[in-house]
């Protein structure tokens, strides 16, 4: 393999739940923004519900911003955050992620 893909595999050991534990994977959706929710993560655009592999394979909504450091994304993604930016200019964008959002 080349070295940035081992570099990369190496830093992604493995997806994480909100616990920091790992698991196999897992599915998260992003919950639009809606005024007036009564959950304050909802109202402010940054709750995020999700399945694990696992469970029982139903919807949960975290307690937790998407954006926060210790939600599934954020323990996830740590390895990426928390290296130097010489090791992180190593290593290649494998991906792009888009988010489309669909008005009901």
């Amino acid at each position: 393999l080349p070295t940035q893909i081992r570099m990369l595999s190496t830093l992604l050991q493995s997806c994480k739940d909100e616990n920091n534990n790992s698991v196999s994977w897992f599915v998260i959706y992003k919950i639009p923004k809606i005024k007036g929710h009564s959950n304050g993560l909802i109202r402010s655009g940054l709750a995020y519900a999700y399945i694990l592999s696992g469970s029982n394979l139903s919807w949960t909504l975290s307690e937790k911003s998407i954006n926060d450091s210790s939600s599934i994304p954020g323990l996830t993604l740590a390895p990426l955050y928390g290296n130097s930016s010489e090791e992180k200019s190593q290593v290649p964008s494998l991906c792009t992620m888009n988010l489309t959002y669909l008005p009901t």
